[in-house]
């Protein structure tokens, strides 16, 4: 199956970020890279569309999905962003025949809201997202039932389906390094002190928190998993090698 995976372009929510691309910090979409990653290993073919960079309108990007023969589209939101992301999705179920799939923490925490609300969603995959949207991509190219796919939300004939939890990873290990080829990496940037805005490449080494703050969604739960040393290292080294970034 083509996927591609979006990340909408957030300015006007998050006003602190100035628009000079110049002076303007950015880092690059991590969990986006991350599921392309996995969906590429499983054979399908994947692209991503970083809006913060590209700034596309709703036209170009419908265009887009066309040109590329896309037949799924990934959206990821927090709950300040989800109501844009919503706006964005709608205006390209209008423009384009493309299946719409959510995730994130918003739909995440409310998962029957957000379908119930929200007919622009086809489907939302709950928590960590590499293994579930990676499943779903794999039974709608092969017409399989999708009541078996774990921590998926969908409709039915008009009835909203919740699918048990997915099990979080205890060895993310597991999991193939971001897609980094996918994006314009060399468009990251960090001001680093006495330096000014330097490229940059963010890296995680765990996933998981322990704390039980009243503001955050525990997305990737409360216990703490940690990547080996010696694979970091390895990303570390790739990340300078490959892609010519040293922050």
């Amino acid at each position: 199956m083509r996927v591609l995976l979006i990340r909408q372009s957030f300015q006007y929510v998050y006003t602190l970020f100035p628009r000079n691309k110049k002076s303007r910090e950015l880092r690059p979409p991590d969990g986006l890279m991350y599921i392309a990653a996995k969906l590429e290993r499983s054979g399908h073919e994947v692209s991503i569309v970083d809006n913060e960079v590209e700034q596309l309108t709703v036209e170009e990007i419908a265009r887009r999905i066309k040109a590329g023969g896309f037949k799924m589209i990934g959206l990821g939101a927090t709950t300040p962003e989800f109501p844009y992301t919503i706006e964005f999705a709608s205006s390209i179920k209008e423009l384009s025949d493309v299946q719409v799939v959510f995730g994130g923490p918003h739909v995440t925490a409310l998962p029957e809201d957000s379908l119930r609300e929200n007919p622009a969603i086809d489907f939302i995959v709950r928590e960590e997202g590499e293994l579930g949207l990676t499943a779903l991509a794999g039974a709608l190219s092969n017409g399989s039932e999708l009541g078996s796919i774990r921590g998926l939300s969908y409709r039915d004939n008009g009835k909203i389906n919740h699918n048990p939890d997915g099990e979080l990873s205890n060895n993310i290990d597991e999991f193939p390094l971001p897609a980094r080829h996918l994006v314009p990496y060399r468009e990251y940037a960090f001001p680093f002190p006495n330096e000014g805005l330097r490229p940059v490449s963010t890296m995680l080494i765990s996933r998981g928190c322990p704390h039980k703050c009243k503001f955050c969604f525990p997305m990737h739960g409360r216990h703490v998993r940690t990547r080996k040393p010696e694979l970091v290292v390895r990303e570390m080294e790739e990340v300078v090698s490959i892609y010519g970034i040293n922050h």
